[in-house]
């Protein structure tokens, strides 16, 4: 791991536990018309010192065992006559892993964050055991001629996932400000939560037509969506009593339509150039991430202020007790008590997106062709939280504060910035409601050129080259300090691929693959400066203490370098007797180039320091035989 080192000095790596695979596939014709097939892919794995990096110090990652993970899968497939064929399966799937303490972790250490660096030590911030199981069916129908081509399906999906997240004292974080004591992040632990996926059912029908020198396609799913949440209870914790929940039904309950619509067309009639037009809907992937939020028995956080009186370091006591006088007020009157602290909106729509494409297609020689196209998505129903007892135009007092000068920083920094504070009336108010904005948007817009070629000796060349970018607007928002540089459009970034094949004598063939892709940080993100904002820097008392994280860049305006790569393989097939043989080198990162992919992008005394490069330069050799 770049920029990040043991106690002892040495470079830090991540150490993989030995990987333990089971797997059976069986298959079976018992008629010229039937067959099937059965797998069971059993998987046990995991790893050590996991999310190690230069802001997260050794004894802060976790243990990640994954303990059982299977996929058992039975299919048949009956090809009933020469043009209909029927195919039905049915699938189990268990994954189970936990995010553990370090075992030098001791039972009251808690994670420390230092917000000048954003660094983590001591204990890791993340804490988990998880299981999650789903069945599934499936089945379709085809039917297909020389000139026509019809499939009708469905699948049915159900489950269910469990989650406990066991904090060292019911803490997830102790938040310092240049080592002085600043805030603390507690949980509603002890939390043992369950979502149901009750039925993830998708229907379809599609068909295709050759008409003359169009060719159309028209397709139609029906999509249901139905999950909830089961009786639930936990104890009390430090922070929040003994609770006890009801069930919730339809959390959501959904039933939407998608429909696609293409269609080619041989312009010339010589089949050598096809304009291409397509017009779909999707609607939204879901899963019972979904339902989570929802679940009043879901872990919840909140950071609240802490004055650290008796200098022990800790809001804990020697003996585990949490010390409340060092704590402040909670910021949600209903903490950890209430499921409709946050809840959806009965009437909350599934979000999707529509999708626009147009191309042209033309063969310039047999085996050459190149494809020029235009895409299109907008989004719909974008989802955004709405507290009900806060009003953001009425319930915020504004300030402002002057940005740090830093030559790093866009005109040096020193900007006015203003920002917004709660009245502290309205502190732990809270009634948040789930729902479709009207107002945020996000559109995404697309230009492609790829070409590929089939030469006469056996060499394959293909390559292309996109420009893009994405405009996002998120300024309904019920804090007016997520308002600065709500709105972004960002400049059209482009990226280039290209690979080759070429087969030389002997047996011997060469490939190489190019890649010039726009520079994004580890996130997917522009480069960034947080300044984490505390009451001393503001000149105001903050409302319920702690910090406000500013962004100090607007997005899209700062970009790391391009990533350059190219990679190698070298390969020659020979036989053994019965027996084909490859064996193969593979040269990853062939230049070596170390460009920078990640820095630390918390403003303080490590802001800018690299933290991820690209990865470096290595052989791979393999070898394949067929018999």
């Amino acid at each position: 791991m770049a920029d990040t080192y043991f106690a002892d000095g040495r470079q830090a790596f991540t150490i993989p536990r030995t990987n333990h695979q089971d797997l059976i596939r069986l298959t079976s014709q018992g008629t010229p018309r039937n067959k099937i097939r059965l797998s069971f892919d059993r998987n046990k794995q995991g790893s050590l010192n996991n999310g190690i990096g230069p802001n997260t110090a050794q004894e802060a990652t976790i243990v990640l065992p994954l303990p059982l993970t299977y996929l058992a899968h039975l299919k048949w497939t009956s090809p009933v006559t020469s043009r209909l064929l029927i195919e039905a399966g049915v699938s189990v799937n268990r994954v189970d892993f936990r995010h553990d303490y370090q075992p030098e972790v001791g039972p009251l250490d808690v994670a420390h964050v230092e917000l000048t660096t954003g660094r983590t030590t001591v204990a890791s911030a993340s804490r988990l055991t998880y299981t999650d199981t789903r069945s599934e069916v499936v089945g379709s129908l085809s039917y297909v001629t020389g000139s026509h081509t019809f499939k009708t399906g469905f699948g049915a999906l159900h489950g269910y996932q469990r989650w406990t997240r066991p904090f060292n004292g019911d803490i997830q974080s102790l938040r310092f400000f240049s080592g002085q004591p600043n805030s603390v992040i507690v949980t509603s632990a002890p939390a043992n939560n369950q979502e149901n996926l009750k039925a993830d059912l998708g229907m379809y029908a599609q068909d295709s037509w050759i008409i003359d020198r169009f060719t159309v396609n028209v397709g139609a799913r029906f999509d249901h969506f139905n999950a909830g949440t089961p009786e639930q209870s936990a104890p009390a914790g430090r922070f929040v009593p003994a609770r006890h929940f009801a069930p919730i039904e339809n959390l959501p309950k959904w039933n939407d339509w998608a429909a696609r619509f293409g269609v080619a067309y041989d312009l010339f009639g010589n089949g050598k150039t096809a304009v291409k037009a397509n017009v779909n809907k999707y609607v939204a992937g879901m899963s019972m991430g979904l339902t989570q939020p929802y679940n009043p028995m879901n872990l919840q956080t909140e950071q609240r202020s802490w004055r650290d009186l008796d200098g022990n370091g800790h809001v804990l006591d020697a003996n585990g007790n949490a010390q409340y006088a060092e704590i402040g007020p909670t910021r949600n009157a209903n903490f950890g008590l209430n499921a409709g602290t946050t809840r959806q909106d009965p009437e909350l729509p599934r979000d999707y997106n529509w999708e626009q494409s147009a191309l042209i297609q033309h063969e310039l020689r047999p085996g050459v062709s190149v494809t020029a196209g235009y895409y299109r998505r907008q989004f719909y129903n974008l989802r955004w939280t709405d507290n009900l007892l806060i009003d953001p135009e009425r319930d915020y007092t504004a300030f402002t504060i002057t940005a740090p000068r830093d030559p790093r920083l866009p005109n040096g920094g020193g900007d006015v910035i203003t920002l917004y504070n709660l009245n502290p009336a309205k502190l732990g108010s809270v009634d948040n409601l789930v729902k479709a904005s009207s107002r945020n948007t996000q559109v995404y817009h697309g230009f492609e050129l790829t070409g590929d070629a089939r030469l006469p000796n056996g060499a394959i060349i293909f390559g292309g080259v996109t420009t893009e970018r994405t405009t996002t607007t998120t300024c309904e928002v019920d804090d007016p300090n997520q308002r600065r540089f709500c709105h972004t459009v960002p400049p059209f970034r482009t990226l280039v691929k290209a690979s080759a094949t070429y087969p030389l004598p002997y047996d011997v063939q060469v490939s190489a693959s190019l890649l010039a892709k726009p520079g994004l940080n580890s996130s997917g993100r522009s480069v960034g400066a947080t300044y984490n904002v505390t009451s001393a820097i503001a000149g105001v008392p903050l409302t319920g203490g702690g910090s406000i994280a500013v962004q100090l860049i607007e997005p899209n305006t700062i970009f790391p370098d391009y990533q350059n790569l190219l990679d190698l393989r070298i390969m020659r097939s020979f036989r053994i007797g019965q027996a084909r043989v490859r064996a193969l080198v593979d040269i990853y990162n062939v230049f070596n180039v170390s460009t920078i992919v990640q820095t630390n992008e918390t403003w303080g005394p490590l802001y800018g320091r690299p933290q991820l490069i690209l990865q470096a330069r290595y052989l791979r050799f393999g070898t394949q035989i067929d018999f």
